[in-house]
């Protein structure tokens, strides 16, 4: 009768084991957690649901042969489970990031197969060489010996996998900057250590040993449900944003605001937030902030992202988001992390403020100031230069004139001055017409150009009169000898097209050391100018007399 009442109390307790491992899935499932890592978390808690479920039938079973079915059942989930916790814990401490190449995750679960297979096509199994009735009447129990290879293999393999991975967890856990780091890690070790020792002394010690009491590895999972669950709560294990899960009233806010993880992926926004970038929030959360960027904004966001979570916090960044139609949406964005020493990083947490309208009134301006520029370029241009040959105008001539005067009373640099006048250039515009005459000045203009060096100046301050100053000379020879050059080279005309035009000049000089002033330096050079051209025309008058003759 005892005996009776324990045997269905073992069974009662691992079928309740089994219950709250299908709690622990399905809470998993809802919970706010990656999907690699909820994908473990529910094959871990699968895999030993399933050892209590089988176990809850194995106590009772009615033959031998029920007893090694539900046996094998639960040997299933016995295998499967140190795999599915070594991975879950390599995720959680960020270790599983070393494990990178395909052929690595199959030389992981290549032990655990292998043993599962021989397990179910074998007379064996990794604990059992044969099944009995326990002699303290609490039901099925199994006989194991040394010879048993699969048992050594098994024992070799969920010392190394659980070994590890308790080992990772707990180096983790020490160097763990945030409390609720360390005592995930503490409340997971200390639960695994318990359901370890209670297991390796019912489940692999004592079948070695007699035959006396059934396993209850599967009953003491209740400790290692209790620490998961402590951890879930409490300390917030398998989370991977606090944030995302907060009561926190974001559409209070009326700037955009987004919460992401490390990888800028969207985690949570609010209202404002799709109502800038006309997206729905399904639509938003799961996207990659990078993926609401222009393609210059892209290209340093994953290093402001990294310069973030070193610094903390950044402010004043502008980014350019893209809404779902394409517009552009210039912003301002402040970004911090959030993080305290109880939970660690709970996220990061970007403002964004619009500043669209202002980037388009500083689009105005900068146009507006771009043709502000080029209206005074030309009113400045119209009042300095000659609307035609391009050359400096009187007005221009004097006021650059006096950088010559300063150099002159401060170093004794002399200079000169050559007035130009062009002689017939009355009769080529009355007899070809203004057009060509406008052609034969820009010619002349260019002609006189050749003549004058670095620094020096040539002005139109008439309409065939132009003014030359030469600056650096060291005598009036200097200016003379140009002064006649420039005159041989109008005897030769001006070329148009396949026509050559009669232009001669009449030139006359000065230098300032000689003259004293500005204005004398100009009335000199023009007196000699005007001599110049006397002489031409009495040597004109000469030849037409002569030719008359």
């Amino acid at each position: 009768m005892l005996g009776g009442i324990c045997l269905n109390i073992l069974s009662l307790l691992s079928f309740g084991c089994f219950v709250c491992f299908l709690f622990l899935i399905i809470y998993s499932i809802n919970e706010n957690k990656s999907k690699i890592l909820k994908v473990y978390a529910v094959l871990v808690c699968g895999s030993l649901g399933l050892w209590a479920f089988a176990y809850s039938f194995f106590y009772t079973a009615p033959t031998k042969e029920s007893a090694w079915f539900w046996h094998r059942i639960g040997v299933f989930g016995g295998i499967a489970f140190p795999v599915f916790v070594f991975v879950l814990f390599m995720i959680q401490t960020g270790n599983d990031k070393k494990i990178t190449k395909i052929w690595q995750w199959m030389v992981l679960y290549l032990i655990p197969v292998g043993l599962l297979i021989v397990s179910l096509a074998t007379s064996n199994t990794i604990v059992a060489v044969d099944l009995i009735q326990s002699t303290s009447g609490f039901g099925w129990t199994y006989i194991n010996k040394p010879e048993n290879t699969l048992f050594w293999a098994y024992l070799l393999y969920i010392t190394s996998y659980l070994g590890v991975g308790l080992f990772v967890l707990w180096s983790w856990g020490n160097k763990a900057e945030y409390y609720n780091q360390k005592k995930q890690s503490h409340a997971i070790l200390f639960s695994d250590i318990i359901v370890l020792l209670i297991g390796g002394t019912t489940d692999l010690l004592m079948p070695m040993i007699n035959d006396y009491f059934p396993p209850i590895a599967n009953i003491g999972l209740v400790v290692f449900i209790y620490g998961i669950w402590i951890s879930i709560k409490r300390y917030n294990i398998l989370e991977t944003s606090s944030v995302a899960a907060s009561d926190v009233i974001l559409d209070t806010i009326m700037d955009p605001v987004i919460l992401m993880d490390r990888e800028g992926k969207i985690v949570r926004c609010n209202n404002s937030t799709c109502a800038l970038l006309d997206y729905a929030k399904n639509e938003l959360v799961g996207k990659n902030v990078l993926d609401l960027l222009d393609e210059n904004s892209r290209r340093y966001i994953n290093a402001q992202i990294k310069r973030l979570l070193k610094k903390k916090s950044v402010s004043g960044r502008e980014f350019v988001l893209i809404k779902k139609d394409g517009t552009k949406v210039h912003t301002v964005v402040s970004a911090s992390v959030a993080e305290d020493k109880m939970k660690g990083f709970l996220g990061i947490v970007a403002t964004y403020h619009d500043i669209t309208a202002r980037k388009q009134i500083e689009q105005e301006l900068l146009e507006n100031n771009r043709r502000y520029k080029m209206l005074a370029d030309e009113l400045y241009n119209a009042a300095n230069f000659d609307a035609l040959t391009n050359l400096p105008n009187r007005r221009h001539f004097f006021r650059n004139a006096v950088t010559f005067i300063d150099d002159f009373n401060e170093y004794g640099t002399d200079f000169g001055a050559i007035y130009i006048d062009l002689n017939d250039f009355k009769i080529i515009n009355d007899t070809y017409g203004h057009n060509k005459g406008d052609q034969v000045l820009i010619k002349a203009a260019q002609r006189m150009l050749g003549f004058i060096g670095n620094g020096d100046i040539l002005a139109r301050i008439g309409g065939d009169e132009f003014i030359m100053l030469l600056g650096g000379v060291e005598n009036e020879n200097q200016v003379m000898d140009k002064a006649d050059k420039i005159k041989k080279s109008f005897g030769k005309g001006i070329e148009l097209g396949n026509k050559t035009y009669s232009l001669g000049a009449s030139v006359g000089y000065s230098i300032y050391s000689r003259a004293g002033s500005i204005d004398d330096l100009i009335k000199k050079a023009d007196s000699r100018m005007y001599e110049d051209k006397l002489k031409e025309c009495k040597s004109y008058l000469l030849r037409e007399e002569a030719r008359k003759a």
